[in-house]
Formats: C-alpha cells, structure tokens, sequence
C-alpha cells in the first residue's frame, strides 16, 4: 500500500509580518501546495493521502476558506483524502468541522471526526484516526489505539495531530502529547 502524509496546511492563515498582497500570494501557495500534493499522488501511484489535523488555521474559518482545499481535493477524483482536526481546527460543536459536514464533503474526501478505526479502500489496512475535539487537551489522544480492534491480517495505520516530546520544563502540562511507545504497543506499522 502507497499513501501520501502530510498535515498543517492551515488553510486561512494570515501572515501578520508581510504586506496585503504578499499575504495573498502566500495563502494561495498554501492551497497550490494541496494540488501538487494530488498531483504527486497521481504520479506515484500512492491514491490515499492522510492528512494529519491542521487543515484550516483558526476554527473561525470563513465559509469560502472552509471550501478553498475541498475544491482542490475535489479536482483529484481519483485520490481519497482522510482528514482529521488538529489543534488549529479542533472539532467543536458550530466550528469548521461541524459546517464542512453540513455542507458535505466530495465524494473523495473523508473527515474522521472520532477515534473509530476505519477500513482503508484496498482493504487490507485499518486506519486509526485521533481526531483533536479541543486545541488543548492534557490527554494523550492516541492513546484509545492500543484497543482498537481490527483484523489480525490489516495493517493499522495510526493518525494523529500532537507532541512526541514536551517543549519546556512542565512536561506534565504539555497539550496533546502522544506517547512515543504508542506505535508499538498499538501494534501500528
């Protein structure tokens, strides 16, 4: 199985340190970079891409900011995005997620919106999505992983949006930590 990795597109961004028009020509950078990620896809044979929390940079994403990266995925039919809330886009009740889905997603696209294990298209793989529902938690988010069933044959895929390492001296306080024995103890490949 071939997938593509990536996360903080943080779509909407504004870049307080440049000048209107440069502020422009870096947010559409931002949403070209999800095309040419469609199109690397395509030319590697790689038709599944996961997108680890961060899509969008506040939770107060304007409705045509909501739409902007759906319209690009939307352009690579042949590509299934899987898409979790991070940090920046915490899945709340009335924030960015909770309007995507009730506008709809493409056909394409998937938004994994609780830790639930999902079968891959080919079958053969389980992903294990952590989907963050606030921008700080003092919970370790993947750590539902370690139970998740799954068929003994598929291969379980872990995605998720946090820290392996505390930053600072509080490590006790630091948000959205994931354990760095998560993968193994998860049996993740």
């Amino acid at each position: 199985m071939r997938f593509i990795h990536t996360a903080d597109w943080q779509i909407g961004k504004v870049f307080r340190f440049v000048d209107d028009a440069t502020v422009g020509v870096l947010q559409e950078a931002r949403l070209e970079a999800i095309a040419r990620i469609g199109r690397l896809a395509m030319e590697h044979a790689a038709p599944t891409v996961l997108v680890a929390g961060d899509i969008y940079d506040v939770a107060t994403a304007e409705d045509r900011t909501l739409g902007q990266p759906m319209e690009r995925m939307r352009a690579f039919p042949d590509v299934t995005w899987h898409l979790i809330p991070g940090n920046h886009d915490a899945h709340q009740p009335g924030g960015p997620w909770d309007r995507l889905m009730r506008r709809g997603l493409p056909d394409n696209v998937w938004a994994h919106l609780e830790p639930a294990p999902v079968a891959l298209a080919d079958g053969h793989a389980r992903l294990l999505p952590s989907p963050l529902t606030r921008r700080r938690s003092l919970g370790d988010p993947t750590a539902w992983m370690d139970q998740a069933p799954s068929p003994g044959w598929t291969l379980r895929i872990g995605l998720a949006h946090g820290s392996i390492s505390a930053f600072g001296s509080d490590a006790a306080s630091q948000p959205n930590l994931i354990d760095p024995a998560r993968p193994a103890r998860a049996g993740l490949t």
